[in-house]
């Protein structure tokens, strides 16, 4: 049990027991001076070195790529994580050409030329019937006549690109009137994307002046110096030094060491086994997140890169300062890449996130809440309800909802206890947490409600053991994790990632946030059934829970202030999210741990014995019904693949041409009505009749109205979606789905969607022969795809007009069930 610390105006605990007293004082003296020192001496050579790792030196290796190679014109090829080298200079003797047959080809480029989209990207100095062509990204910048060209003595293609722009000219090449001798591009971006170099000159082709020479843009392969390696090494062990000195002053209190979960937290529980069951089923018939392939892309690209660098965007700058997930993910996928290994990352993370709840949330809220079997489940609900849509992949968001639940559990003990090495911890864990993605601030949000009962608690420990003693190691450990953002990369790669993130957005503003709202609404993935249900149950605890509070000074069994900070928590992370420069819903998966949390607090909230008046009951329980209403005028859709199968993905849910949402509405309309009818007459009956005691236990029909309405909808919508994907399993069972993908990855077979895709070997064979018609000649299949000899049809007669036959009903009964 957590409760919070008492102490007195001398700094002395009160609550605690008295430690035993040292036997040598002289002993004891000289050992919390030792700590003190150590706290002050080796924090500040922690925070010192922390702010230098920016600035050291790194080992950075320049690379050339030069060709021909060994007198040799073969091709080379050259794959760099950045397509375009910082320089790049070529000189191609004209006289080449003759080397390539009369139709042409190409004599140099930096792409394969058979490529997919190779002349839109890449560079080629080539010869065609007629003339000899360098040409850049679909842009002929320099032509000749072929002939001229070849029998120029001493003529050249000369070629230079750097980060001001690209230039060349044709050399010594015999007066013809081309118009194109020569160019010069002043634009960084002019520069070609090579990932090789490739000739068609046939092997024995002279290479005397031919040349080609690129400096690779390997600015952000870096590895640290040996200096700066061993700087970081002492910087580390300097802040944990300091950290756990912290630790032994902390101990002057004399109250020994107290776990941070409750008593008994390890045995196991109904409620445990049901959310890990639920997992565990989560974890083989889930829905995949939007992201999955970015994610795993990324992490393979880092594997070989050399650095932590994006593959999709800005330009393969550093993912640092944020994205240091990736780091992890790559090594967890050198074991494997299927899928049930893969989402046994965010299921060890909803485990995790389940325990901290229930072990260390749920006992700080107050005896009501820790006593009370319906919060429990409540919170178990409540947090699948948001976990389920949003985390069941690897995107960011489930480790950020586990980091901003253990931030706040730290900071809750460290108030508590009136210990500082618990916020310690709590900064480490806010700073590692934002620097996995910007959505990662709202692990911060703990620290600043936790500001006041800290500064109280500071103020009265700094009379025992000072002041520095106490900061420096806080500060400290807020630095630590520069050594992880600027491990091998320096001020400059950092700010220039920065820069071009800026650049190429997108960079949503905060009065932007509504699009993420419209999107939640919205008949698309973004705005599901699940989704947002998760999100609107959330917001709806919220309500209740301050309302509550600031409709009653205390509330039986419900500790205020752990309570407050709870509040300020999840409507924080509301705010921060405006400031988040994408509007995704998926980053709203980062409610579900306090989510949780809160739920339990609601569900006490609304108990008779805190929520005496049945009115309010009743009206609680039409806002829940509400909220299951609206998430039901939505789609029961799912992203991509994860939608195979599912009923309803692309239509309104109905029964019998009935909307579920119309159902669920009237249900809702008429609690609403019950309660303004309670509310009007619980003016003429007794205080038994208000509270609700005596209808129920009069109305035994009427008892699953004692259930917490909380837990009513959230049932309601787990068993609709598991139920909905054991319908997609069934209807998929002779193709795919994600069940029987995963299944089939235990047993050994990885491959998942590609072992399902059926390849035609040949896309003529099996076509259907036209119909024989009367007074019509029966063409092959070939001459009726090109209309040949066929009445009525035309191979160019697309008509003018082709807008929609509305021959498709918008009803949304005719709908897939």
């Amino acid at each position: 049990m957590m409760s919070e610390t008492s102490v007195n105006a001398h700094g002395k605990d009160t609550t605690g027991a008295g430690g035993s007293v040292d036997s040598d004082p002289s002993k004891s003296a000289q050992r919390i001076r030792i700590a003190k020192i150590v706290a002050v001496v080796a924090g500040v050579v922690g925070i010192v070195i922390a702010l230098l790792t920016p600035f050291l030196p790194v080992n950075y290796t320049k690379t050339e790529l030069a060709w021909p190679q060994q007198n040799s014109v073969g091709s080379v090829a050259a794959p760099s994580v950045s397509f375009s080298p910082v320089s790049m200079d070529v000189t191609v003797p004209c006289a080449l050409g003759k080397s390539l047959p009369a139709s042409g080809g190409v004599i140099v480029s930096t792409v394969p030329w058979n490529g997919a989209d190779a002349n839109k990207v890449g560079f080629f100095v080539r010869a065609t019937r007629d003339s000899l062509q360098l040409t850049q990204r679909n842009i002929v910048l320099l032509s000749a006549p072929r002939s001229a060209a070849e029998n120029s003595p001493d003529c050249r293609v000369v070629f230079h690109a750097d980060t001001d722009g690209a230039a060349g000219r044709f050399e010594n090449l015999a007066n013809t009137d081309t118009g194109l001798g020569s160019f010069d591009l002043r634009d960084a971006t002019a520069r070609p994307q090579i990932i090789g170099v490739y000739s068609q000159l046939p092997a024995n082709a002279p290479t005397d002046g031919l040349s080609f020479r690129a400096t690779l843009d390997t600015r952000f392969v870096s590895t640290p110096t040996t200096l700066k390696f061993w700087l970081m090494v002492i910087g580390v062990v300097m802040t944990i030094a300091s950290m756990l000195a912290l630790a032994v002053l902390d101990a002057r209190d004399g109250r020994g060491v107290r776990g941070l979960f409750a008593k008994r937290w390890w045995r196991p529980r109904w409620v445990d086994a049901f959310v890990t069951l639920v997992l565990l089923i989560w974890l083989f018939v889930g829905g995949n997140t939007a992201d999955d392939g970015y994610q795993v892309t990324v992490a393979r690209v880092a594997r070989n890169a050399g650095y932590l660098d994006n593959y999709y965007r800005y330009f393969g700058v550093p993912q640092d300062p944020f994205g240091w997930h990736y780091q992890y993910l790559s090594l967890w996928m050198q074991v494997s890449t299927a899928t049930p290994w893969l989402r046994l990352l965010p299921f060890l993370y909803a485990v995790v996130g389940w325990w901290l709840i229930s072990r260390c949330a749920i006992p700080r809220l107050g005896h009501a809440v820790r006593t009370s079997q319906s919060a429990i489940w409540a919170a178990a609900l409540v947090f699948l309800a948001v976990w389920m849509p949003f985390n069941n992949g690897l995107r960011v968001e489930p480790i950020i909802a586990v980091g901003t639940l253990l931030a706040w559990v730290l900071v809750e003990r460290a108030i508590a206890s009136g210990r500082f090495f618990p916020l310690t911890l709590a900064i480490v864990v806010a700073a590692f947490t934002l620097t996995i993605h910007p959505t990662g601030v709202i692990a911060a949000i703990p620290l600043i409600a936790g500001i006041r009962p800290l500064l109280k608690r500071l103020m009265i420990r700094r009379r025992r053991d000072g002041l520095w003693p106490i900061l420096v190691p806080i500060l400290a450990s807020g630095l630590v994790v520069l050594y992880e953002i600027f491990a091998d990369q320096t001020l400059a790669s950092i700010r220039e990632a920065i820069r071009v993130n800026s650049a190429v957005g997108p960079t949503n503003k905060w009065w932007e946030e509504g699009m993420r709202y419209y999107m939640l609404m919205n008949p698309t993935a973004d705005g599901g059934i699940a989704r947002r249900f998760g999100v609107l149950i959330t917001f709806v605890c919220l309500i209740v829970v301050v309302v509550m509070l600031l409709n009653r000074r205390r509330l039986a069994g419900i500790a205020s202030a752990p309570t407050w900070r709870l509040v300020a928590t999840v409507a924080g992370t509301a705010v921060m999210m405006a400031f988040l420069p994408t509007k995704w819903t998926h980053q709203m998966g980062v409610y579900a741990c306090i989510a949780g949390a809160l739920a339990a607090v609601a569900t006490v909230c609304v108990d008779r014995t805190v929520m005496r008046r049945r009115r309010n009951r009743t009206l609680f329980a039409a806002a829940c019904a509400y909220v299951l209403a609206l998430a039901f005028s939505g789609r029961n859709q799912w992203w991509y693949v994860g939608s195979y199968g599912i009923p309803w993905r692309d239509a309104v849910p109905d029964v019998k041409g009935i909307p579920v949402w119309a159902v669920i509405l009237t249900v809702a309309v008429l609690l609403t009505l019950l309660g303004l009818w309670q509310h009007f007459r619980d003016d003429y009956v007794s205080d038994d009749v208000r509270r609700g005691e005596e209808r129920v236990s009069k109305n035994r029909w009427t008892s699953w109205l004692r259930s917490p309405s909380i837990i009513v909808v959230s049932v309601i919508m787990l068993l609709f979606t598991l139920v909905s994907f054991a319908k997609a399993d069934w209807t998929q069972r002779h193709s795919w789905s994600w069940l029987s993908s995963n299944v089939a990855a235990v047993r050994g077979q990885p491959c998942a969607l590609a072992d399902s895709v059926l390849v035609e070997k040949d896309v003529n064979s099996g076509l259907l022969a036209p119909a024989r018609v009367a007074g019509q000649d029966n063409p092959s299949p070939g001459a009726a795809l090109a209309g040949a000899g066929m009445t009525g049809f035309d191979p160019n007669g697309v008509g003018s007009d082709l807008s929609d036959d509305g021959t498709e009903s918008e009803d949304s009964s005719t709908g897939t069930s």
